[in-house]
This record gives structure tokens, C-alpha cells and sequence, in this order.
């Protein structure tokens, strides 16, 4: 426990600091209590300043933190015995900017956060924890926003080049990185993951997040399921409900704006008209694959025709370990996709994930390359045809515990990191060598998990970091700049309303891998 002496020259936050003390991060969290005594006040200078997370780099802190079995972790697991804690992350945390206005700049000095649930933690609760650290109000969040086979009438999922409207026409689309949702609850999405193979039949399975496939308010037994069970299979569908609402009204959305847009040309008097039946045209021709894409849109209602596989395997809710590394909470699940949903013969799949605009996902990673320092430039293997990444091999654990080279910005070592997930689309971040220690209820048991903490690299105009996911990206492949598999995003560290994460966190690859095959599962990359 804290020195009485000390807490008792210490006075709770005031609402304003309560309010301000984390503005810019993205779930715009509350202060609970802080171990610093430094006075806050709000910085502003024409402008106010945001903070930002940044990763710690080398720190004596690194090595023992990352030791699960470490003399620190017991002493602050300890510490914070009797605090409804859901994340712990080390992190920097400091103001983006100089202050324009007094020239004053600001350190990122390593803090523990200590992440608790609104309203659950007073400030004389949080400050008497005997650790220098910062306890916010925060929780973290699981990424979610059955019949048989689809019937032979159904569309197919094809591959190869991806029309116009991209983003809608790729729904239908062979690859990854896109919404996926169980028959049974078609609202509860998730972004599918990669593809992996099992070696002993050859069979073509899905990866996915299992609290996306299946509820996870109480702690269920392993789903197995086998061709010659006779159980109704559990079937999943692309896209989710909600995925496809949000396109269907986007598509409307267009069609109106081209009318509207049409009569508006019509009516300038001193435009050309020849000129003004050129544009006209342009409007009109655009028309025809945008009502095409409708008509598809609509095919989709019926949710039986986006049945694409069957969960396989899904491993109890459960904590699992190895040699070389802590607790890890088993959230994976094994979907086996059904040969007469796919144009490419399963086969011939290969892991390709859908990033939106293959061009503007290069030049964001080149950019973000360059303005980190990295001497590396981007290897990631685009098809601007598809609109597709290309993925090949992992990155091993031991990489990233210790990054080879530092972001410029941070003089810290990271991991230049992207995904594409149904709800945030493509985004690229920044990957700690530092773990998080994410600790979630369900039913009655607590589970602690090592996760792989991942912050967003992109900035807004005000210099504030950009969240790297949020609500529905659960299962997004998260990939390196040489295009290497990391690991599967399982959720995020955030509070806010509008659903963004200020950390973000993934399972890493390599340690998945091992644990599907020591249940029984010989799978590999494709």
C-alpha cells in the first residue's frame, strides 16, 4: 500500500481533469487516479493538444514484465487485489505536440495503465495502489459488433478481380479480412481470419475468433463437430446482418446522389451543353453497375444463400501456456468451408486478404514506413486486380518481444503492423515488444491473458493517433510489412461510445498454430 502521509496530501481529479486528462485517445476514457503528483492542466494553443500512446522500446521494465512468472508481475498483481481491473498495458503516454504557444515540451514517460470498469473504481480505491501508474476507466471488449450448405442456386464466392463498387462487390469474394457472422446470430460479426490446411485430409478450414462464432456470456464445452454426427452443423455466413445493411443503404445512397446530381447539372444555365451531356452521360453509365450491385445486394436477404462452412472445432473456453510464454485465452475457432460456395477450387485458395484499395493500402504503408524511420521498405505483396494483400510464413514470437528496428518517431523499437477488418476496413499500426495482461469475467470464472499490444500509427489533423480497430474486427489477420502473419486481433482496450479501441490486441500466429495442433488439428499456412 501506498505511504498515508503521501495519499493524504493528494486530492481526487476534478472534473475537468476527470474529463480532459486523456483527451485524444480515441475511446475518449476517464481518469480514475494517477500516481503522479505533477499538477494537470489543460494544454492548449489555438488548438488543444491530445495525448498519445506510443510503444516503451528498450526498458528495464520489458524483460521481467514479460515474464509471466517474474517477482513484478506477482507484486502488481498483488497491488491491485480488490480493483475490478480488465487490462494492465505499459505503454508512453504524453502530449502529441510541442505547445505552440509557452514552447514547452513534453516527456513520454513509461506508465502502467490500469484499465477498470465504469463506475467501479473510486479515486480512493485506484490510489493506493503501490505502483506508479494511471488506472482509467476502460474495459476490454470482445470484437463483435443453423441450417446446412447454401442451396446450388445461391451466389458464389469468386476470386480474381474485384468490380466496382470494391468494397461491396468484395462481400461475395473469396478472401479474408471480411464480415462473417453465425446462421444463428447474424448480427454478432466478426471479421474472418486466414485460411489454414489440415494436412492428414487436405480439407480447406477457415480461422476465426470463437466469442464471434459462438456467444461467450458462460463458459461452454468444446464443439466438435464430425461428417457423421448427426447434429444439425453449425453454419456461418459472410457477410454478417449488419455489414450488409450498412452497403445496401450506401449503394441507395449513391443512386439518389446521382439523380440529385443529374437535375443540378440540369439546371446551370451557364454551363455548356455539350459539356453538360458529357457529365450526364458519365452520372448515367455509372448508374448500371451500382443497380447491378443492388440487385445482388438484395439476393443476399435470405441469409441461407451466405452460408460459406460449418464450425469443425471450437476448443472450451480455457487458458493455455507454453515454454516460452504466459497465459493465453483460447478464442479460436475452426470453420470448414464448403467446396460448392467457392468458384476457385479449396485446393487452390491461397491467403489473400481483402484491403479496400490495393494502391492506397501500398502508399499508406510506404508513407508510415518512411515517417517511422524504418529502414526497411514494404515488401507486402499487393494485387491491386483483387485488391488483395498477399500473405506468407509468421513472425516469430521471439521477433516480437524484440523488434529489429526502431519507429523514428518513438526512438523506440515496433513492429510497422496492418489488418483489414469488416468494421475499420484497412489500418496500419505499431506492435510493442511489451505484452499486455488483459484479465476478462465469463460466467464465473476470471480469465488473465498475454496479448500482443498493438497501437494505431495513423494520424488525424490534430496529430492525435488514429484507432488501429474497433467493435467487429475480432479475427482480423494482423501482418508485418514483409507480409508475414502475426497474429488474429481478439479485441481492444476502449470506452467510448463510438466504439474505438486505444490499444488493440492480437493472439499471435505462432503460438495458435501450436495450440490447434495440440488439439488434434495438423493444419499449416496456405
Amino acid at each position: 500500500m501506498a505511504d498515508e502521509a503521501v495519499v493524504a496530501r493528494r486530492t481526487a481529479p476534478s472534473a475537468e481533469e476527470r474529463d480532459g486528462y486523456y483527451y485524444g485517445l480515441p475511446s475518449r476514457p476517464k481518469l480514475v487516479a494517477r500516481s503522479s503528483t505533477d499538477v494537470w492542466s489543460h494544454q492548449y494553443d489555438g488548438w488543444s493538444i491530445g495525448k498519445n500512446f506510443s510503444p516503451v522500446g528498450h526498458h528495464a521494465i520489458a524483460k521481467p514484465w514479460n515474464d509471466s512468472t517474474s517477482s513484478l508481475r506477482r507484486a502488481i498483481a498483488h497491488a491491485l487485489e480488490g480493483i475490478d481491473w480488465k487490462a494492465i498495458d505499459i505503454l508512453r503516454i504524453g502530449y502529441e505536440r510541442t505547445n505552440g504557444f509557452t514552447g514547452e515540451e513534453f516527456a513520454h514517460p513509461v506508465t502502467l495503465l490500469v484499465s477498470v470498469q465504469k463506475d467501479s473504481t473510486t479515486w480512493a480505491q485506484g490510489l493506493p495502489v503501490d505502483v506508479h501508474c494511471e488506472m482509467r476507466e476502460s474495459h476490454f471488449i470482445r470484437g463483435v459488433s443453423s441450417l446446412g450448405q447454401a442451396p446450388t442456386s445461391a451466389p458464389k464466392f469468386v476470386g480474381g478481380r474485384v468490380d466496382r463498387p470494391t468494397e461491396t462487390r468484395a462481400l461475395w469474394s473469396e478472401y479474408s479480412g471480411l464480415s462473417i457472422a453465425a446462421y444463428d446470430k447474424p448480427t454478432r460479426q466478426g471479421t474472418k481470419c486466414i485460411y489454414l490446411r489440415l494436412r492428414d485430409s487436405g480439407k480447406m478450414v477457415a480461422l476465426a475468433c470463437r466469442h464471434v462464432v459462438f456467444e461467450e456470456s458462460t463458459i461452454e464445452s468444446e464443439f466438435k463437430f464430425a461428417d457423421s454426427d448427426v447434429q444439425t452443423p453449425w453454419t456461418i455466413i459472410q457477410p454478417g446482418d449488419s455489414t450488409l445493411a450498412n452497403h445496401k443503404r450506401t449503394i441507395s445512397g449513391l443512386l439518389k446522389g446521382i439523380d440529385e446530381e443529374i437535375k443540378k447539372i440540369k439546371s446551370l444555365r451557364n454551363l455548356p451543353e455539350d459539356t453538360k451531356c458529357h457529365m450526364i452521360q458519365e452520372l448515367r453509365d455509372s448508374v448500371l453497375p451500382l443497380k447491378r450491385t443492388e440487385r445482388d445486394l438484395d439476393e443476399l436477404n435470405d441469409p441461407l444463400k451466405r452460408i460459406f462452412g460449418h464450425v469443425i472445432y471450437a476448443p472450451k473456453i480455457s487458458i493455455g501456456s507454453t515454454d516460452t510464454s504466459g497465459p493465453r485465452l483460447r478464442d479460436w475457432a475452426l470453420i470448414e468451408l464448403h467446396a460448392g460456395k467457392y468458384t476457385t477450387p479449396l485446393a487452390d485458395l491461397c491467403n489473400q486478404v481483402f484491403v479496400g484499395d490495393a494502391e492506397s493500402a501500398r502508399r499508406q504503408a510506404t508513407e508510415a514506413l518512411q515517417f517511422e524511420g524504418f529502414t526497411k521498405i514494404s515488401k507486402m505483396p499487393f494485387d491491386t486486380r483483387s485488391q488483395t494483400v498477399w500473405l506468407q510464413d509468421t513472425i516469430s514470437e521471439a521477433e516480437m518481444r524484440k523488434p529489429s528496428e526502431e519507429a523514428g518517431s518513438l526512438d523506440d523499437p515496433a513492429i510497422l503492423v496492418a489488418k483489414h477488418g469488416s468494421s475499420t476496413g484497412f489500418t496500419v499500426g505499431l506492435a510493442t515488444g511489451i505484452k499486455s495482461l488483459i484479465r476478462q469475467p465469463i460466467g464465473e470464472y476470471d480469465f488473465q491473458s498475454e496479448e500482443w499490444c498493438i497501437i494505431g500509427q495513423k494520424r488525424d489533423s490534430e496529430g492525435r493517433r488514429i484507432d488501429f480497430s474497433s467493435g467487429g474486427d475480432s479475427g482480423s489477420c494482423v501482418w508485418d510489412s514483409e507480409g508475414r502473419v502475426g497474429g488474429m486481433l481478439t479485441g481492444g482496450n476502449g470506452s467510448g461510445s463510438n466504439g474505438a479501441f486505444d490499444i488493440s490486441y492480437a493472439t499471435p500466429m505462432e503460438w495458435l498454430l501450436d495450440d490447434i495442433k495440440a488439439h488434434g488439428y495438423d493444419v499449416e499456412l496456405i
